[in-house]
């Protein structure tokens, strides 16, 4: 994730209902890696995003490369990324169909900082 204001975007894309931007597979354990790489001015430096997956819990595994806190040891839809943090979930698919992940903060979904993926056999 990265970008403020009109410029948030993930993975250098901004949301697009004609494009999927992630195939998985159907019952298949993956990694995936979440990094924050959005700079602010003042205040906004250290701009957060709690990012979520639709349709799916997944389990933290690390957050720049340490054990997570133990509040976040459980199953989780949604995790908060700190500005520079890079956070690696373990995550299974178990519907097949077309669904999203964004950031969640209104403001940030509205301005595209989303994307789709579709899960398949």
């Amino acid at each position: 994730m990265a970008g403020m204001g009109r410029d948030v975007n993930i993975n250098g894309k901004q949301m697009d209902m004609d494009r999927i931007d992630e195939n998985v597979k159907l019952k298949k354990l993956e990694e995936w890696i979440i990094t924050n790489k959005s700079m602010g001015m003042g205040m906004m430096n250290s701009m957060g995003h709690p990012f979520h997956i639709h349709s799916t819990q997944f389990q933290i595994l690390e957050k720049n490369g340490k054990k997570p806190a133990l509040n976040e040891r459980g199953w989780k839809d949604t995790v908060m990324v700190q500005t520079g943090e890079e956070v690696r979930v373990l995550v299974k698919f178990k519907e097949k169909g077309l669904f999203m992940y964004h950031c969640h903060i209104l403001e940030h979904e509205d301005l595209g900082m989303m994307g789709q993926f579709l899960v398949e056999e």
